[in-house]
């Protein structure tokens, strides 16, 4: 009886053990560059070329009746000097739990927002800093601002739709100099569809904080010229700091896989905290050119306006090559060539990236 009894112990152990897992993942991504920028030229080692470099626990339990009960725990760092990629935070790339069944997936905690969910799918050169994009875009989104509810939907023959919203919580932070009398926080949404070839989506993110994290901005600068120097010099670099990041941002990607080549195209509409707005584009190809190695190369385009004025205008390309080792381990090499035309005229300033990196996931 006893022999029994701890028989079927050890059998309801290993039932629950197969009915949950947790997972042990992560990415080390480095690379050596030498880059160019305002006129000078720098060679450093640098981390996250393709992939941000993270590590990360994330885990699912079987509920029953098609739910499970998921959860991510995933913090960046810098592989070049072992730092976090932001300091005090342990988790700071995403720390959530969720639920997910035939009704889609349900996540609340620190999320990446809808719009982030489609922010790479169309880039060029992986995604990597090589794409040109990354040189010439200008779009300061916030992927994860924490305090999120996010939801997705099942997928309707290739479609899926996904919203989230991050709680401002700071209604008793509201004043009156702000103009904000109730809680403020960022929402985003997207449409994607994927099926065979064809992949399309369009996204959308409006960030309230960001807004008015400008407008504090301002109106401490309007306050300051009765102060000291050394006052004003502080709340103009903010209030400059305050005005890049995105206010309302609206991304369009596109890619059709031939076989012998994957095309990719985007659109983003993206307006500042002080509402500069800025038209953009990118166009890229990969090329497969055996099972190992892909060629890649890419082409992208940006133009600001101002209260219908218009603004700097900026292009760049990218070409790159990729060799995987393993299904885990690749390296990188390539080149990103940029250069922005001062709407008010003057020397035309150009960038460039040169770099070589390794990549491996576990």
């Amino acid at each position: 009886m006893k022999k029994s009894l701890i028989a079927l112990a050890v059998l309801a152990s290993t039932g629950a053990m197969a009915q949950s897992s947790v997972t042990l993942y992560g990415i080390a991504d480095v690379n050596l560059q030498s880059s160019k920028a305002a006129g000078l030229r720098q060679t450093k080692v640098e981390s996250g070329g393709v992939n941000g470099s993270r590590f990360g626990l994330k885990g699912s339990e079987d509920l029953g009746g098609g739910l499970k009960a998921l959860f991510v725990l995933e913090g960046g760092f810098n592989i070049d000097n072992g730092s976090s990629s932001k300091a005090g935070s342990l988790f700071n790339r995403q720390s959530y739990v969720g639920l997910a069944g035939n009704f889609g997936e349900f996540r609340i905690g620190n999320v990446r927002t809808a719009y982030d969910d489609t922010s790479i799918n169309s880039d060029p050169l992986w995604d990597s800093l090589l794409a040109p994009a990354y040189s010439v875009w200008t779009n300061n989104y916030n992927p994860t601002p924490g305090n999120s509810v996010y939801y997705s939907t099942p997928s309707f023959g290739g479609l899926t739709a996904a919203v989230s919203y991050a709680l401002g919580e700071n209604k008793s932070n509201a004043t009156a100099t702000a103009g904000a009398k109730k809680e403020i926080g960022v929402g985003a949404v997207n449409v994607q569809y994927s099926a065979g070839p064809i992949y399309a989506s369009i996204a959308y993110q409006e960030d309230k904080l960001a807004k008015r994290a400008y407008g504090l901005a301002v109106n401490t600068l309007s306050i300051t010229p009765v102060a000291p120097a050394a006052a004003f010099a502080t709340a103009s670099a903010a209030a400059n700091s305050a005005a890049v990041a995105s206010y309302k941002t609206t991304l369009v990607n596109a890619s059709y896989d031939l076989g012998v080549a994957k095309l990719e195209g985007s659109y983003n509409r993206n307006v500042q905290a002080d509402n500069t707005k800025s038209d953009q584009y990118q166009i890229g190809v990969d090329v497969p050119v055996s099972p190992a190695l892909t060629l890649s190369t890419g082409y992208a385009y940006s133009k600001d306006k101002l209260n219908g004025v218009s603004g700097d205008k900026r292009d760049g390309f990218g070409l790159g090559a990729k060799y995987s080792l393993s299904k885990r381990t690749f390296v990188y090499t390539g080149a990103v060539f940029g250069e922005t035309k001062p709407a008010a005229g003057g020397n035309k300033v150009k960038t460039d990236i040169y770099a070589i990196g390794l990549n491996h996931s576990f």
